[in-house]
């Protein structure tokens, strides 16, 4: 059994491991987020949600995978997770909506980023607990603003779409586009097993973006 304190020292070596290996990549998924918001309309907003976690048996899940259009632009891994790109924003324009810390769970799943890792190791603007984002996301997305989102990888995230931007439209406002339409990302997943930003990186430069 893991005591307590050594748990703890644990959890702050492995953040510490996680940061030091993401440092140089950041930069990498930096430039790839101003080359996709410099394509889109200015006043637009872009969501990538991430893919469900799927349960195999009992309470064991399937390995997860990111999203392949998430990872590219941001690097991060964990489910129950979005992506907010907004170009025209004065200060926030790299959103992250995460999981929050539960040490408990982590002893069992892993260490999770929480918000502060999302902004001190994925380089987010700011971000916000995934469990909030019904409840937040209006303060982003304006009326009439064009709305970058794929429907089909994230049924939960898609009723929340679907009922808030679809359901609530009138005439032209909230116009939904693919982002597949925008030159983004290989439409490939990060490699079998990887954990490694570095690892996915190379592979996605070495393959041909989409149009």
């Amino acid at each position: 059994m893991i005591k307590p304190i050594n748990f703890y020292i644990f959890l702050l070596f492995s953040t510490a491991l996680l940061s030091q290996s993401l440092q140089i990549d950041q930069e990498i998924f930096a430039q790839r987020r101003a080359a996709f918001m410099a394509q889109i309309d200015s006043d637009a907003v872009a969501l990538f949600p991430c893919k469900p976690e799927y349960l195999r048996n009992l309470d064991i899940d399937y390995p997860y995978r990111q999203e392949s259009n998430f990872y590219y632009l941001s690097g991060f891994e964990e489910p129950q997770s979005v992506l907010l790109l907004i170009p025209s924003a004065a200060k926030y324009k790299y959103i992250l909506f995460v999981r929050k810390k539960d040490l408990l769970r982590e002893t069992w799943e892993g260490v999770r980023a929480g918000v502060e890792g999302a902004m001190s190791v994925f380089k987010a603007d700011t971000a916000l607990v995934y469990d909030d984002l019904k409840s937040t996301l209006w303060r982003f997305i304006q009326y009439d603003r064009p709305i970058y989102y794929t429907f089909g990888i994230n049924p939960e995230l898609d009723k929340v779409m679907q009922h808030n931007f679809v359901e609530r439209r009138s005439g032209g406002n909230w116009p939904i586009i693919d982002p597949a339409t925008i030159r983004t990302v290989p439409h490939e997943a990060p490699p079998s097993g990887s954990s490694s930003a570095a690892e996915w990186s190379a592979c996605a430069l070495e393959s041909p973006a989409i149009n």
